[in-house]
């Protein structure tokens, strides 16, 4: 028991002080109190400052004077040794300076971890969406201007850019090559766990024009989805047969897919990819009977189309008229702004002119209907254009508007939207990733019983009276040709048409 009598009076420890004292340590054998801190760092040995305070009592014999407690706390509470030991109290819960200097090691490492992962995730957008990584100087370029805008929204970001970390040339593009791998491997997975696959095979020249042949591969996974990806972009030396099967048959070797696997391979219909005797696709059926060739049948499509069109006059003239007039119009910004200020005066829903590529099957109909949308608007401009110039463009603009002019070339033009909106969407039909066999015949038979239609009395009835309609006003009225002056075969007459109608 604390309990004693000091003065006239009885009196004892009161718990209440540990409230105001927290330091209070109450040692119930002595019935004394001493102080927590000091003790302990007494007791260690690491006290330097000289005993004041009541040191003494609170270090080593105790305090028991009740009577004056609060008064003897208080003054020991801002004695230097009290303070002393608080401090080194403090500063023993805090961890070595080789714990420090590991969590510091460790935080240092979480932090460029993040940047690095934000930098990543950076370069992943941009290769994404096809932009350049770099620009014409290091600090311009779109990765370091994608990171700091970023670095608005996380600061750290902008100590990674200053410090110039994995931000050099050589590193971002390893890194893009870690990528590229970690996809490929991927799909080469999927792959494999089909058992089995199909190659697709293209050339084409490059800006550099460098000739490179892409690899596709086309698989189907258990539950019957059709999946189709690039696996390889080469550079190829030589064109020829025997070096294109050197080089798809070493990138399967690279891929660890064997031919036997191989099902199907579609290529364009050139005599090295198809050639029956030495072709890529022979000498892939050599080694894997299994691998049948099928010739691309959007292609086959699109040559069926240029040769057939290239017979027949109005529909050659057509597109030979599309593609100089696209050219004429927007190889020049010059004539290019005069044609959208006309348009945007005449018709400004119109759409602008659409370049008619031959080797792009799909962009015919957008083009040819450009042009017959702005008929008149390009029947003017070329008129501006033949009069204030006079260079060889203007002179062609005369020759252009001179045929403009002619019913026969409107013809030509409305009968080439008319054929190729239809082939146009077979084309689409047969490039399709998913399209099987069974729905490409398909679309190819509503195609040809669409065209038929068209063949009928009826239905070019109402066609021609439809182009006869729309030319009033724009061009000159339909006519039949000139009597032929040649005679056929065994000196019979050339062939009189009764009618314009007849001809066309």
């Amino acid at each position: 028991s604390t309990r004693k009598r000091q003065g006239k009076k009885w009196r004892q420890f009161s718990p209440e002080w540990y409230k105001t004292y927290p330091w209070l340590l109450l040692c119930a054998t002595r019935s004394k109190v001493f102080c927590s801190y000091c003790r302990s760092s007494y007791q260690r040995g690491i006290l330097t400052a000289k005993k004041a305070g009541g040191g003494d009592a609170f270090l080593a014999t105790g305090f028991d004077n009740w009577k004056r407690a609060h008064e003897y706390f208080m003054q020991h509470e801002k004695s230097a040794i009290h303070k002393e030991a608080v401090l080194k109290r403090e500063l023993m819960k805090q961890p070595s300076i080789t714990a420090q200097m590991n969590d510091q090691v460790k935080q240092s490492q979480k932090l460029h971890r993040d940047m690095l992962l934000k930098q990543l995730s950076s370069l992943k957008f941009l290769l994404r969406q096809g932009l350049a990584v770099r620009g014409h100087k290091e600090h311009k370029g779109n990765l370091i201007q994608l990171l700091s805008l970023r670095s608005e929204d996380c600061p750290s970001l902008k100590r990674w850019i200053e410090s110039n970390k994995y931000l050099s040339n050589e590193i971002v593009k390893e890194l893009i090559s870690l990528m590229a791998n970690h996809i490929l491997r991927v799909i080469l997975c999927e792959v494999r766990e089909a058992s089995m696959y199909s190659l697709i095979a293209d050339e084409a020249s490059d800006v550099s024009q460098k000739e490179q042949l892409c690899i596709n591969l086309r698989w189907v996974d258990d539950g019957l989805n059709i999946h189709e990806a690039p696996v390889k972009l080469i550079c190829v030396p030589k064109t020829d047969s025997s070096t294109l099967y050197t080089l798809i048959k070493d990138c399967l070797v690279r891929f660890s897919l064997p031919i036997s696997q191989c099902r199907g391979q579609a290529y364009d219909g050139v005599s090295n990819m198809s050639g029956y005797i030495n072709g890529v696709a022979a000498c892939i059926q050599k080694d894997e009977a299994s691998a049948l060739y099928v010739h691309c049948l959007a292609h086959c499509t699109n040559l069926c189309l240029q040769a057939v069109g290239r017979q027949v006059i109005p529909i050659r003239d057509a597109l030979d008229l599309a593609m100089d007039l696209s050219k004429l119009i927007r190889f020049s910004p010059k004539r290019s702004s005069l044609l959208q200020s006309m348009q945007a005066h005449v018709s400004p829903g119109a759409p602008s002119l659409k370049p008619l590529c031959p080797t792009r099957w799909t962009v015919r109909t957008s083009a040819i209907e450009s042009i017959l949308t702005n008929y008149e608007v390009l029947c003017d401009a070329l008129d501006r254009i033949n009069v204030e110039g006079r260079d060889d463009y203007a002179m062609k603009a005369g020759g252009f508007r001179n045929l403009m002019e002619k019913f026969c070339t409107f013809f030509g033009l409305k009968l080439s939207h008319l054929i190729f909106s239809a082939t146009e969407q077979l084309s689409l039909s047969l490039q399709g990733k998913d399209t099987t066999i069974q729905e490409a015949v398909q679309a190819s038979e509503l195609a040809v019983k669409y065209l038929k239609r068209q063949r009928s009395d009826e239905a070019f009835d109402y066609f021609y009276s439809k182009v006869v309609k729309a030319s009033e006003d724009l061009t000159s009225e339909p006519t039949s040709p000139c009597s032929q002056q040649r005679q056929r075969h065994h000196g019979e007459p050339s062939h009189r048409f009764e009618s314009p109608k007849s001809y066309y």
